[in-house]
């Protein structure tokens, strides 16, 4: 395997998943767009000079929903070489840009972005480094700036497998990723005003398989 310089950042991602073109993604998530649209007024936003920023952008299929948004410019970072690759490709706006980079360090001056987005990509970091992750984050964003967040919650069937170390099948399985509990979730997140905080459970039907999220919405302080 290649030496990379990124220290936050799983590898598997880069190796087992993009460069495999699997989860190559074209078109926003949901939680993006309604967290969007209901923490931010379009009116408000359309015409100002106001940023955004993406942690783990992947393909960059929520970049240029961020731009069409009103956000006058959009930044995504991903620890993966092929993903940045490829979100360059299907990036159609103007105004924005992808970089390989660590979130460790992210590389944006203070109080540079009104919102950062982590759509399940810090979960997958260890405790320690979501922490230090956080604190980045933190100092990029704009006094009363936002950051969504979304992360793996300990109600998920992946959890509870590894738990009861039941083997690991799906190559996502293997990957490095933090759950958390309620109280762990107040704790980290604790350096911004959470004002909105709501557990996500989806059970599939079919096979009873659980997916388990915390949606984080906190505020800079």
């Amino acid at each position: 395997m290649a030496k990379y310089d990124n220290k936050s950042f799983d590898y598997k991602w880069e190796q087992k998943i993009y460069k495999k073109k699997l989860h190559i993604n074209k078109y926003p998530f949901d939680q993006v767009v309604s967290l969007t649209n209901k923490f931010f007024k379009k009116q408000k936003i359309k015409n100002k000079n106001e940023f955004a920023l993406e942690l783990g952008c992947g393909s960059g299929n929520n970049l240029n929903f961020l731009r069409e948004f009103g956000f006058r410019k959009v930044f995504g970072i991903d620890g993966s070489k092929t993903a940045v690759a490829i979100a360059k490709k299907f990036i159609y706006k103007s105004n924005i840009k992808i970089s390989n980079s660590d979130f460790i360090k992210i590389p944006f001056k203070n109080n540079f972005f009104k919102l950062c987005l982590d759509r399940g990509s810090i979960t997958h970091n260890k405790k320690e480094n979501i922490i230090k992750i956080l604190g980045e984050v933190n100092r990029c964003l704009k006094k009363n700036g936002f950051f969504f967040s979304i992360i793996f919650s300990k109600a998920d069937q992946l959890y509870k497998d590894k738990i009861n170390k039941k083997k690991i099948i799906k190559v996502e399985q293997d990957l490095e990723t933090t759950f958390l509990s309620l109280n762990e979730v107040k704790k980290i997140y604790s350096m911004f005003k959470i004002v909105y905080l709501v557990h996500e459970l989806r059970i599939n039907k079919i096979d009873n398989i659980k997916k388990a999220m915390w949606i984080v919405v906190g505020k800079k302080k």
